[in-house]
């Protein structure tokens, strides 16, 4: 298979600390920027104004940045604290144990302002809630609408359940029929894979395989080599690659290789990235880093501690069959109120002289 060099490398501001359990889900408040004009008091007051009314927030614990500032003892807090950018946004919240974040811009409109806010789940940058406003009289309708405006922004929609069909077909070396693999079973030199996924609703999916050997990174899919493109169709049966294509197991790195299977209705946007600039060729020290802070972070979400250490952690509810001939290597179904499933496939990666 294609593989990418990855070097591995510890981000201690990436992810959540081990063994770290919320009862509630923890939300970090950024600071609201101000913009086109909108003063820096203004912007303090709306930020005041959000935090006191976040305190209300059924569900959640909700601290703000000022809040944590005093525990900003290494110098790469200390400047993520002027994050500008959602990306640095949830770095920041996740090396604070926080799932999720809050920011905002107060705009000036001339005559009034716009105010918007958007509350982000930090594993992935995904937003699960936006509000705005326009403000005229701005002291006072900060005071009357803000209320509303936290209700809101801490209300979620409501999450699909995803269904992922998965079945991961081998063709042994000098055959011709394919078979269904369930995990942790060999694969030789020689040997070909493909994967076929039915999905509901339609998702976008990523599979990315790691060799704990060297710590080679591959890419598998989304690819420019292949033609099938993200996000797969609701309902039909996608094959990976398709066009009779598969990926061939090479003779190299040998030893345990997981795929790393994500599936979810929305882009996972920092992952999509550092994928997207890998696949063009722009494997830079923070591209590498940037995937592996992504990967990190959906492998904390799920519990695993670090890449090489998550063997064949599942995030999701998985279909056991009994007394049925198993024709699926896995049948997921995401858990109550999460969007993504997230599966590892196991292998032994073995010498083609292995018998």
């Amino acid at each position: 298979m294609r593989r990418v060099l990855l070097m591995s490398m510890v981000m201690a501001l990436a992810a959540p600390g081990a063994g770290a359990v919320f009862q509630k889900p923890r939300v970090l408040i950024f600071p609201i920027k101000g913009a086109a004009g909108a003063g820096v008091e203004a912007a303090e007051r709306a930020t005041a104004l959000l935090v006191a009314a976040s305190a209300n927030a059924q569900g959640f614990e909700v601290k703000s940045v000022a809040d944590v500032e005093l525990a900003a003892q290494h110098e790469q807090l200390k400047q993520g604290m002027g994050c500008d950018d959602v990306g640095c946004a949830t770095d920041l919240a996740a090396s604070l144990n926080a799932e999720q974040l809050v920011t905002g811009t107060l705009t000036s409109l001339g005559k009034s302002y716009l105010l918007s806010m958007s509350r982000v789940r930090a594993r992935d940058a995904v937003a699960l809630a936006r509000v705005s406003e326009t403000l005229v009289d701005l002291e006072k309708d900060l005071l009357v609408k803000m209320p509303a405006l936290t209700k809101a922004l801490f209300t979620d929609e409501r999450v699909p359940e995803v269904a992922v069909d998965l079945r991961v077909l081998a063709k042994r070396a000098g055959t011709e029929s394919e078979v269904a693999l369930q995990g942790g079973e060999a694969l030789k030199a020689g040997d070909s894979v493909a994967f076929e996924f039915t999905v509901t609703p339609g998702a976008h999916v990523y599979l990315i395989q790691r060799t704990r050997a060297s710590g080679a990174v591959n890419v598998l899919f989304p690819s420019a080599d292949i033609a099938v493109k993200n996000p797969l169709a609701a309902g039909a049966r996608v094959r990976i690659p398709s066009d009779g294509q598969m990926f061939e197991v090479d003779n190299q790195d040998l030893g345990l290789e997981n795929v790393y299977i994500v599936a979810s209705p929305h882009p996972l946007p920092r992952l999509q990235e550092a994928v997207a600039k890998m696949e063009g060729g722009e494997v830079t020290a923070s591209t590498r880093a940037q995937a592996e802070g992504a990967m990190v972070a959906l492998l904390q979400a799920d519990g695993c501690k670090k890449l090489d250490g998550c063997k064949a952690s599942t995030r999701g509810l998985k279909l056991k069959t009994v007394g049925v001939k198993q024709e699926f290597t896995a049948r997921l179904r995401s858990a109550p109120g999460d969007d993504a499933v997230f599966h590892v496939f196991a292998f032994d990666h073995v010498d083609a002289a292995a018998r």
